[in-house]
């Protein structure tokens, strides 16, 4: 009887071996046979991983705050002043140096400025908006009877490390600060990075 157990266990052994063979040659087969849709699937999820990764890279930038808010406390007499807007209101970034009164993007985009500027009654004053030595802008403000502010809004494509900064440009002597009321103003944000 140990002869024929022996003999049962061991057929037995070797038809479920080959049931199982002939089953991975199957799944092998659809494996084969399913080959081009694997490998347009493994193309798309390499294409979808980078794109991912391309994102994240935009979206890391997207969050870099770029924004100052300054005023000018005190009235500066004279031509072809450098202006120091001392009063900082904002400064996200820290690129705005009330120190220098100049303006240093962290990063390459597109900023848009405002420059606010006042004069007293029978004066004027142009002031100057430069990156590095462009001129970005001019404004004027004055009467020969009132106190004028005049507001200008200005878009700059600009690089990291440049130099924005705000000056008088002529001959015109009287640039008035009004400190309750925030004149005159010089604001900046970034608008758009690269």
């Amino acid at each position: 009887m140990t002869l024929k157990f022996c003999l049962f266990f061991c057929l037995s052994f070797v038809l479920v071996n080959s049931l199982q063979s002939a089953e991975n040659v199957n799944n092998e087969k659809r494996i084969l046979m399913d080959d081009n849709n694997y490998y347009t699937l493994l193309a798309k999820l390499d294409a979808l991983e980078k794109k991912v990764a391309t994102l994240e890279t935009q979206n890391a930038h997207s969050h870099d705050s770029v924004a100052f808010s300054a005023e000018l406390t005190t009235t500066i007499t004279g031509s072809g002043h450098h202006i120091y807007f001392d009063n900082v209101k904002l400064n996200l970034g820290n690129a705005y140096n009330p120190h220098h009164g100049t303006f240093v993007p962290p990063i390459n985009g597109t900023y848009l400025f405002s420059l606010t500027l006042c004069s007293n009654g029978g004066h004027a004053v142009v002031l100057q908006l430069n990156a590095n030595n462009d001129i970005l802008g001019r404004m004027l403000a004055g009467d020969d009877s009132y106190s004028e502010c005049s507001s200008k809004v200005l878009i700059a494509h600009l690089h990291a490390g440049d130099d924005v900064y705000v000056q008088q440009y002529g001959s015109h002597d009287y640039l008035y600060a009004v400190a309750g009321y925030g004149y005159p103003l010089f604001t900046g944000v970034l608008i758009h990075a690269d």
